[in-house]
């Protein structure tokens, strides 16, 4: 199988802002490497780490589709006179027409910091896509040690699946045949995606698959899967 490409969680381009920290797993900012291009209209994988009373400014450009996991305590959007609460176990789906600035703070300013995950893809017409918020399964105990979709009906031009397991358990994810890669990153505990063993942080980007296998290696996982 060509063009698959691993990614180690340690060798992410690392930036100092402020206190906190931003680790991005493909270019980004002044992070460059020929081995971190986009991978289709994948642009960009973000880390951000804040800390207590921190606000972060991101320039969103115009077509663009930017996609918010919390992964500790929640996190509050600005953009422009609109906000927009994203508590953990949410994941945020913003579009953006025209460049647009956003402010990300601690949506409860009372842990010492706050991290999340934030992915953009390029996007050829969102004229009619809204701002969309979801509930990730992951909370219910008969959802465990499964893929599942974040959403069901969206006409994004992307899926996304999470899955929380407990203990050493093995899924096999059926993809639609409507996109032809799959990018799989563990946001917790380490996996074996498709004979590859990821830890967390670490992602993996693999072409034209119709099924996706992995396992949990740990004691608890968290994966999080994208089909585009």
């Amino acid at each position: 199988m060509e063009d698959i490409r691993i990614y180690i969680a340690e060798q992410r381009g690392e930036e100092l802002i402020g206190e906190g920290r931003l680790r991005s797993t493909l270019n980004y900012g002044d992070y460059r490497s020929p081995h971190r291009n986009p991978i289709g209209d994948l642009q960009y994988v973000n880390e951000w780490i804040g800390h207590l009373d921190q606000t972060f400014s991101l320039l969103l450009p115009a077509q663009q589709i930017s996609v918010f996991v919390p992964l500790t305590g929640g996190i509050l959007l600005r953009i422009k006179e609109q906000e927009y609460k994203v508590p953990l176990g949410d994941l945020l789906v913003l579009p953006t027409n025209i460049g647009s600035d956003v402010l990300i703070q601690q949506l409860i300013p009372e842990e010492p910091y706050f991290t999340f995950q934030q992915f953009v893809f390029s996007a050829a017409d969102i004229s009619s896509k809204d701002i969309c918020s979801y509930s990730l399964p992951i909370t219910n105990p008969s959802d465990k040690n499964r893929l599942l979709p974040v959403w069901e009906k969206e006409d994004f031009p992307f899926r996304i699946y999470i899955g929380a397991f407990i203990g050493k358990e093995e899924y096999k994810l059926i993809l639609d045949a409507t996109f032809d890669r799959v990018f799989a990153l563990p946001l917790d505990g380490h996996f074996e995606v498709e004979e590859r063993l990821l830890f967390t942080g670490d992602a993996l980007s693999l072409p034209g698959l119709q099924e996706l296998e992995a396992e949990c290696l740990s004691v608890t996982g968290l994966l999080l899967v994208i089909h585009f």
